[in-house]
């Protein structure tokens, strides 16, 4: 049987997307089985076994609060990879330096051009690395196209690894392609995928599940085609659209009171409980992707905010983790998360705050 890894370039697919239809969606799930089948095929239907599959790609980081949705979608994204197929994902983030995303949402002179680091590197050094490993895997797949991995490809076979390439038509340098393979690196003909879109596209299938909103309204369950993160409370679309009016509208002064009233816990003395903050972070000792703690200080209909000596962080009902009911947090409550955005006290109100995800109750004992 031959071991297979599969390293996908992924911010070249997200990019060439396209070029396999307008609305074409890829079903990550199937993508490394139908490119193994091919090489099977190639090997006389020889057995092969896809050991490893993983992906680089980036997001960003320092934009403005306007593109927090787009910046969540490729996080959630990147998380689904990892919880539902096991891959291995690495992520890259990209300075806008406090800017919109798209080039057409900047002011017409900005000529700031965001510069993308380290994803083909890194693919190249993890695939170095795994062939140098003895019987780590037989056989690379490079799912790209780009000219820059031409070196590693090369290496790789020089290492007595076979290596393959699937690509897509119009997005494959002519030194990865072309017939006879001048440059020595594949040992195969390139696998196009726009030859495998009944084997690799995305196809929703319609089920009824129920909406875990409190605040839903209408038949319950609901139809829907959508995916479901495994193990994740599902909230339909209508409660995530209220969410999502909900945020922009948000400029508020904590010192009012707050949304929900719980009664206070006390100790055997009777004395009020006071939940700890963790000590103050120094400037530029946390950065996005670190673990933090803090005590939610308010809950709305469909989200919260926490309090830290750094800021409040803004959270979503769907940014708890599957443990974690959003609708049993109270003010008060310690949570641990993962910071998305760090909060910015030069601005007031919404601009200002953090942004949590993975946000999880903290259990006392």
């Amino acid at each position: 049987m031959a071991k297979v890894m599969v390293f996908i370039d992924g911010t070249w697919l997200y990019s060439n997307l396209r070029s396999l239809g307008e609305d074409f969606q890829i079903d990550y799930g199937k993508l490394p089985q139908a490119v193994g089948k091919q090489i099977a095929q190639k090997l006389g239907d020889r057995s092969v076994d896809i050991v490893r599959i993983f992906l680089f790609g980036s997001n960003a980081t320092n934009y403005l609060n306007a593109d927090e949705e787009m910046v969540k979608r490729r996080r959630v994204f990147y998380d689904v990879l990892r919880e539902e197929y096991n891959y291995e994902v690495e992520v890259y983030l990209v300075d806008y330096r406090g800017r919109r995303l798209k080039r057409k949402d900047r002011h017409p002179d900005d000529d700031f051009s965001p510069q993308e680091k380290c994803v083909d590197i890194a693919l190249a050094s993890s695939m170095l690395y795994f062939a140098a490993l003895p019987l780590a895997y037989d056989i690379a797949i490079l799912i790209g196209g780009d000219r820059d991995y031409l070196p590693v490809l090369q290496k790789v076979r020089l290492l007595g690894k076979r290596v393959a390439i699937a690509s897509i038509h119009g997005a494959c340098s002519y030194e990865l392609m072309e017939g006879k393979n001048l440059k020595g690196v594949r040992d195969f003909d390139v696998i196009w995928l726009s030859d495998l879109l009944d084997d690799i596209r995305l196809v929703p299938e319609a089920r009824e599940i129920i909406c875990k909103s409190p605040f839903h309204v209408g038949p319950n369950p609901v139809k829907t085609d959508e995916f479901i993160r495994k193990n994740r409370a599902f909230y339909c679309y209508v409660c995530r659209e209220k969410l999502r009016k909900e945020r922009p509208s948000l400029d508020v002064d904590f010192e009012e009171e707050p949304a929900y009233q719980e009664p206070e816990p006390a100790n055997g003395n009777g004395k009020k409980i006071e939940p700890a903050l963790p000590e103050p972070a120094k400037p530029g000792s946390l950065h996005t992707g670190d673990s933090y703690t803090g005590v939610v200080k308010r809950l709305m209909e469909f989200c919260g905010f926490i309090g830290s000596p750094m800021g409040d962080f803004y959270f979503g009902m769907d940014d708890c983790t599957s443990d974690t009911d959003f609708y049993k947090l109270r003010p008060g409550s310690p949570v641990e998360f993962i910071i998305s955005r760090l909060p910015n006290k030069q601005y007031r109100g919404k601009e200002g705050n953090g942004n949590a995800e993975e946000v999880a109750m903290v259990v006392e004992y």
